[in-house]
C-alpha cells in the first residue's frame, strides 16, 4: 500500500473518489465540498499549493459565474443551469459529485503536466530547483521569492 506522503495529490484524490465514505463518513456533497476545503486550507497553512488556481482553472474553461466560489461553479456544470439550488435531488447530488471529481482529477493532470513542462525549463538555476515532486505537498519558497509575505487566495475560495 502506497504511503499517503509518497501519493501525488491526484493519487490522493483519486483515493478519496474511490471510498468517500472512508474518509468522510456518508457520503455527500456537503462533506466531499467541506473535506476538500479543509485539503486546501491546511494545505496552504503547511506551505503547499492546495487547490490553488482551480477556481481559475474552471472559468477559463467552463462557462461559468465569476462571482461564485468553485462548489456553486461545479453545480452549475454538472447541471447545466445558470443558477445554484441549495436542494438537490439524490440523484443530483451523486451527479455533482460525479462531475466534481471528474474535473478536479483533470485539474490535477494539467497542474502536474505544468509542472513536468516547468521542470524542464534551463532558463534560471537547475530545472525544478525548490520544487518537490510534480503534484506532491512542497514547502513555500523561501522569503523574497515572490511567494513570501501575504498569501493570496487563487484557489478554494474566490
Amino acid at each position: 500500500m502506497t504511503e499517503l506522503t509518497d501519493m501525488s495529490e491526484r493519487e490522493y484524490f483519486n483515493r478519496f473518489a474511490k471510498r468517500t465514505g472512508m474518509f468522510i463518513g456518508r457520503p455527500s456533497l456537503k462533506g466531499v465540498t467541506a473535506f476538500l476545503i479543509g485539503y486546501d486550507q491546511a494545505a496552504r497553512r503547511h506551505g503547499g499549493p492546495g487547490l490553488d488556481g482551480w477556481r481559475e482553472w474552471l472559468m477559463a474553461r467552463y462557462q461559468v459565474g465569476t462571482n461564485l466560489v468553485w462548489e456553486a461553479q461545479i453545480q452549475q456544470i454538472a447541471l447545466g443551469e445558470t443558477g445554484v439550488r441549495p436542494d438537490l435531488t439524490p440523484e443530483e447530488e451523486t451527479q455533482v459529485t460525479g462531475v466534481l471529481f471528474d474535473l478536479l482529477d483533470k485539474f490535477l493532470a494539467d497542474k502536474e503536466r505544468a509542472l513536468q513542462d516547468n521542470d524542464g525549463d534551463t532558463g534560471s538555476g537547475s530545472p525544478g530547483a525548490g520544487r518537490g515532486p510534480p503534484g506532491r505537498l512542497r514547502r513555500a519558497a523561501e522569503p523574497g521569492s515572490g511567494r513570501g509575505g501575504q498569501q493570496e487566495n487563487h484557489g478554494c475560495r474566490g
